[in-house]
């Protein structure tokens, strides 16, 4: 493909050195530069799955199973290289990538946020120290509970339990800590020494040549002690990579895996909008079977069509509904039928052509839908549902450049003055567009009642964490809420626009018929 392709880009070249036409020329240049762009996305090796959904819904031993991060116990049973524990565990994302020997990279938080987050920290104990908050109660901290745990961990203040006259009690070293402190600034400053951050700088773990031997529980091992706070040489993590020879290569491309952290009921994040944004990056919307498609997983469907990106919905995105033996209880599974696998089966058949109409008859799109259980499938049933995604994905990119190859050679082989007249009709037509087009303007909505309906429906732990940071915090970023929303509204407006600009373009589909690809390149 490259190499015609290469003779036509010398074609242009050659007009290019010396115009007939500027506006040609100009039209010339502009396919080019969108030609290799085209070349430069058919021809890359380089892809990855973005695993999206609900705290516990089980995306993270679906991502340990397709990676190959599971190993048998000795009475074999499966264990989850990334797993450690039911739902709200891991502390930031987690990607997982190809390299030839195992490590552990970290990216640590900046010194500032972790300064703020032990601030946090302190003033909640503080608080629970004075007003007598439940040792169950997290209400008044700011922060999640595994951010809550990574930190009582690096300080070794963690909640203790213990039994006193049949009955378990807990007993929390935090309150101890901060008994003799005579203010809310003395036990952050405590607490803030005892992190003692100047050691824990080791950005990259390497298993030693023994551990090596056993890198699935070296694996497991170190990645529970970083995400949980009990490695004395890391700080709070931002994103924890992953590095190993692990089957993430599939032919000729290699893939990474993404585990983003989990969605707590608001999906308007900035992680989630950039892989949408990002072609190159897979979406893969885990849903829990019960509910499927699940409120989470609808918002994100939602949210593809409300940022313009519905048709990279329908291309791109994998609905992964996780069965957890589930399958086979389904309500509407005839009785008579009694054998297991063959209930499993229906109850599959059953439950994804019921997110399908769901999806199809509110989004307008037909998902593609993988039913999957971690324990018992083969990790090629979420293999195969990628490659068809990504050849899907490629077979468009060479639509596109098959289109604009078409439309450049229109240009190179038409007669002079033909091309001269039809570029003379399309600048008529973007003037005529634009002089409109100037006298409309959006009907402009205040963002304010937006944000109220934001803050109504966050946690207050959440929202107060956003506002102690001005609004730039991960789990609410009031920038990004706006953003979207402006995005949102600009998509909704634009559809007028577009339509004007297709019907215009098609009218001049029947006066130059031999610019027919020219014309489909324009309003692509």
């Amino acid at each position: 493909m490259r190499q015609q392709t290469e003779q036509l880009l010398t074609e242009i070249d050659a007009y290019l050195k010396a115009p007939i036409n500027q506006d040609v020329a100009s039209r010339l240049t502009e396919n080019k530069n969108g030609i290799l762009k085209l070349l430069d996305a058919i021809e890359q090796r380089h892809f990855s799955a973005a695993f999206i959904g609900k705290i516990g819904a089980g995306k993270t031993s679906a991502i340990c199973k397709v990676s190959g991060l599971q190993y048998s116990s000795p009475d074999n049973e499966l264990i989850d290289i990334l797993k450690t524990g039911a739902g709200r565990t891991t502390v930031c994302e987690v990607r997982i990538e190809y390299a030839s020997k195992y490590s552990i990279r970290v990216l640590p938080l900046p010194e500032d946020e972790v300064q703020r987050m032990v601030r946090n920290f302190a003033e909640f104990v503080w608080t629970k120290a004075k007003r007598s908050v439940s040792d169950e109660d997290e209400g008044g901290n700011l922060l999640s509970e595994e951010l809550t745990r990574c930190i009582r961990n690096m300080l070794g203040l963690t909640i203790e339990k213990k039994k006193e006259d049949g009955k378990w009690r807990s007993i929390d070293k935090a309150l101890d800590f901060s008994r003799d402190c005579k203010s809310v600034e003395e036990v952050n400053d405590l607490m803030f020494s005892c992190l003692a951050l100047e050691s824990r700088t080791e950005c990259e773990l390497w298993p030693s040549p023994h551990e090596a031997k056993s890198w699935q529980i070296w694996l497991k091992e170190t990645f529970s002690r970083i995400n949980d706070g009990k490695n004395k040489s890391v700080s709070i993590p931002a994103q924890i990579t992953i590095c190993g020879p692990f089957p993430l290569i599939r032919g000729e491309h290699v893939w990474s895996i993404i585990d983003t952290r989990g969605i707590d009921s608001y999906i308007h994040r900035e992680d989630i909008r950039q892989a949408l944004d990002t072609e190159e990056v897979f979406p893969v919307i885990c849903s829990s079977f019960v509910d499927a498609p699940d409120a989470d997983c609808r918002s994100f469907f939602d949210l593809s069509i409300k940022l313009g990106l519905g048709q990279r919905a329908a291309r791109d995105v994998t609905l992964l509904i996780l069965d957890k033996n589930e399958s086979d209880k389904v309500a509407d599974i005839d009785s008579d039928i009694t054998d297991a696998k063959d209930r499993k089966g229906i109850g599959r058949s059953i439950r994804e052509e019921q997110a399908s109409n769901k999806i199809s008859h509110d989004y307008k799109i037909i998902p593609n839908i993988v039913t999957f259980d971690s324990r018992i499938d083969p990790d090629t049933d979420i293999w195969d549902a990628l490659e068809t995604r990504r050849f899907t994905y490629i077979t468009s990119k060479r639509n596109d450049l098959s289109r604009l190859e078409s439309a450049s050679q229109e240009l190179l082989s038409a007669e002079a003055d033909k091309v001269a007249a039809f570029e003379r009709d399309i600048d008529i037509l973007v003037t005529d567009w634009r002089s409109s087009a100037d006298a409309r303007a959006p009907d402009w909505i205040h963002f304010g009642e937006y944000i109220k309906t934001v803050f109504s429906a966050t946690h207050h732990r959440t929202l107060a964490a956003s506002i102690d940071r001005e609004g730039l915090w991960y789990n609410l970023n009031v920038y990004e809420a706006i953003n979207q929303l402006a995005r949102s509204r600009a998509i909704v407006f634009c559809r007028g626009e577009i339509e004007y600009l297709k019907n215009s373009l098609s009218l001049l589909k029947g006066k130059y018929p031999e610019f027919t690809n020219q014309i489909d390149s324009l309003e692509h």
